[in-house]
């Protein structure tokens, strides 16, 4: 019977800039700032029950739909606050964290394979517009930037279901290899880089 479950995806910018030394330790930073940011919004009960396919750099979580809310309005800022708190001790040690973070939901036979959700939102998490979002704010202040998928834009967001507004998020255009499909950016503590500072005073 067919389950209707939430997908979300992480990863981490740059991982493999760092040195072989240090993955080890920003794995383990990386993976405890997730599970602390659903504990403090409210998720342990689903992240204990969910079904997690990691990687060094991030993971790809599936869980029970009624995390959706909390997991697109509360999970996003509780993450941000976790690792700005933790940047000066790993910038003290050349390092840095910050995340891709993509959301979207749907039916599947068997979370444990393969599925149209799990690999839309693994377009989504690669997504240029994600990219975009972290380098063109500053390293010192913004450590995540989510994007949803359409569908749970419209449902969760748009229908009221969570604390974000709509004004909130930012259409844009996925294209990744032959997928294509409009996300919803939302930054929870938007910035600038250095550059885009310069470049304003100038204009």
């Amino acid at each position: 019977m067919e389950t209707y479950c939430a997908f979300f995806s992480y990863d981490m910018e740059r991982f493999s800039g760092h040195s072989a030394v240090q993955l080890p330790s920003l794995e383990r930073t990386l993976h405890q700032a997730v599970e602390a940011a659903c504990a403090l919004s409210g998720l342990t009960s689903h992240w204990v029950s969910a079904v997690r396919e990691g990687a060094g750099d991030g993971a790809l979580v599936v869980m029970s739909h009624r995390a959706l809310p909390r997991l697109i309005d509360t999970f996003p800022a509780q993450l941000q606050r976790i690792l700005h708190d933790r940047d000066p001790d790993l910038r003290a040690q050349r390092a840095r964290i910050r995340l891709r973070v993509a959301i979207d939901s749907g039916l599947v036979d068997d979370v444990r394979t393969t599925s149209a959700p799990k690999v839309k939102v693994s377009r989504l998490v690669d997504s240029t517009a994600l990219r975009e979002a972290l380098s063109r704010s500053h390293p010192d202040v913004t450590f995540v930037a989510l994007l949803l998928s359409a569908e749970v834009f419209t449902h969760y967001v748009a229908g009221g279901w969570t604390k974000l507004h709509p004004a909130q998020f930012v259409p844009c255009q996925v294209r990744v290899r032959n997928f294509e499909h409009t996300g919803y950016l939302h930054v929870p503590v938007p910035s600038l880089a250095d550059t885009e500072h310069h470049d304003r005073a100038e204009d």
